[in-house]
């Protein structure tokens, strides 16, 4: 039988799986410049790094910290420049020295000894992990070149990087904003520069936003939702939402905008899809996950009493 996609976010696309509420990502990252070039499938190792680089990467992750690699054409930056996030610093660090410069982190000791800079710019962080999956480098090469030449209008605004695995290799081109903590996702030729001056305004670009990645996902298909309903692509985050009541299959919130409160109902269903490229053989089954879908939203009203236990009875 032939092979329908050759790539699992095109797959991905046509099956109308939803953006909203995949955009979980930890805040505390270590992002690791180190040419593409030696960069191996696991998101934080490449393949000139040595046993002490490699076990101090566990350590650091083992304390909590994310790590990824991040490199950038024509860069002539060192090996070993290291960031920081949400510190926002900057330390650019000999090779030899990184192991001791992470363990030391991992510890939570004083980095007095290692020379820093604090970081004015928003690193946004873009996958393009081809050795990973082959949709980051197709589709993800092509999203950070889009948002890097964006940037240059700019200044010193954005400080965009190529990165190692992000999450999500379906949704390629993905991106992240380390300074706002939101994912976007499918990002094409139309999205990259509405995204950056939507960002650069303190707004979302909702149709390539994924979620801000400090709520649940029920949180982010809620808030996504409730912007949607004000009108146009371009709107200011959510300033509140608060979690009214909950059952097994549905989510009753209470989401403030600067438009006013909204009411969103999200219920519980199944997504299902391949998680990469290398899943699209046609005896591998589609992985089922749970996933959230915003299927009321009200301006100013609140649900009645019975309204949600109906919801959730329905759905069992």
């Amino acid at each position: 039988m032939t092979q329908p996609y050759d790539f699992c976010a095109t797959f991905g696309r046509h099956s109308g799986e939803a953006l909203a509420g995949t955009g979980a990502h930890p805040e505390r990252m270590i992002l690791i410049r180190w040419p593409k070039s030696r960069w191996s499938y696991a998101m934080r190792e490449a393949a000139d790094m040595g046993g002490p680089l490699r076990d101090a990467i566990q350590t650091v992750t083992n304390a909590g910290w994310r790590v990824n690699l991040v490199d950038r054409k024509n860069d002539a930056g060192p090996i070993g420049r290291v960031i920081v996030v949400p510190r926002r610093q900057s330390f650019d660090i000999p090779p030899d020295q990184l192991a001791d410069f992470l363990l030391s982190l991992a510890a939570d000791h004083p980095l007095t000894e290692y020379r820093t800079t604090h970081a004015t710019t928003e690193v946004v962080l873009c996958c393009t992990h081809g050795q990973h999956d082959r949709c980051c480098a197709k589709f993800g090469f092509a999203a950070y070149r889009l948002l890097a030449a964006a940037a240059q209008e700019y200044g010193d605004r954005f400080d965009v990087w190529e990165s190692t695995h992000l999450g999500g290799c379906r949704f390629s081109g993905n991106a992240v904003f380390t300074r706002s903590m939101r994912k976007y996702g499918r990002i094409g030729a139309t999205d990259a520069a509405a995204i950056l001056a939507a960002e650069s305004n303190g707004q979302l670009w909702l149709p390539s936003l994924r979620g801000t990645s400090h709520l649940s996902p029920e949180a982010q298909v809620a808030e996504i939702a409730a912007l949607q309903a004000i009108g146009g692509h371009t709107q200011f985050p959510a300033l509140e939402i608060d979690l009214l009541q909950a059952t097994d299959s549905a989510r009753d919130f209470h989401v403030k905008t600067h438009d006013g409160v909204y009411f969103v109902r999200c219920e519980s269903t199944i997504s299902r899809s391949h998680d990469s490229c290398s899943d699209l053989g046609d005896d591998l089954p589609l992985k089922e996950r749970q996933a959230w879908t915003a299927v009321q939203v009200r301006k100013g009203v609140t649900p009645r009493a019975n309204d949600l236990a109906a919801a959730d009875g329905a759905g069992r």
